[in-house]
């Protein structure tokens, strides 16, 4: 069912083990918890601000994670969709 667990050699590997065992969402929960840390982490500021600062570091985070071929690339696209939606609100506001 699942592939041998010894063959890990990088903390890579053990990503791809990880997203294979659970059958692709590991990086799609990965990437919603760095977002929502972010979020969280930027508290202090208005809820606009926080969200854009979480779009993007999930726009980053989705690029490498697509690199290493945790998420497809249709969320890499939903993520800038995102970013760039909540950067364009951050400018009609201000």
């Amino acid at each position: 069912m699942f592939e041998n667990a010894t063959n890990i050699t990088s903390f890579g590997g053990l990503l791809e083990y990880n997203n294979t065992a659970t059958e692709g969402i590991f990086g799609l929960f990965m990437l919603i918890g760095i977002m929502l840390i972010g979020y969280v982490s930027t508290g202090q500021y208005r809820k606009e601000v926080s969200f854009s600062f979480a779009t993007f570091i999930g726009l980053i985070s989705s690029v490498f994670f697509s690199a290493m071929g945790l998420v497809g690339g249709h969320i890499v696209v939903i993520c800038a969709v995102m970013c760039a939606g909540s950067v364009l609100y951050l400018l009609t506001r201000s």
